[in-house]
């Protein structure tokens, strides 16, 4: 690392993932995302293996001010949206 980066601090393009639960048969995994000091919620619906593992990613405009607590929702949300569309989302 090199020395600006670690004067302002390094900025990982990679998303910061929450622990993958599974709702109903589908494998989620929150992806919150950094905006203006608060976390978008944000996250992957997944299901199947291998080839035949199809994912949908969904974000949401709720704003929360912890990673945690954005983590909470996107679970809340992925168990919504699971309800409403099932595999239909991922067409």
């Amino acid at each position: 690392m090199g020395w600006f980066s670690s004067l302002f601090g390094s900025r990982s393009t990679e998303p910061k993932q929450g622990q993958t639960e599974t709702l109903s048969g589908y494998s989620v995994t929150p992806e919150p995302l950094p905006r203006d000091g608060q976390f978008l919620t944000a996250g992957i619906i997944a299901k199947g293996e291998g080839e035949a593992r199809r994912e949908h990613r969904f974000i949401r405009a709720d704003m929360h001010p912890s990673f945690e607590q954005a983590c909470a929702h996107a679970l809340q949300k992925a168990e919504q949206i699971i309800k409403e569309q099932g595999d239909g989302m991922f067409r």
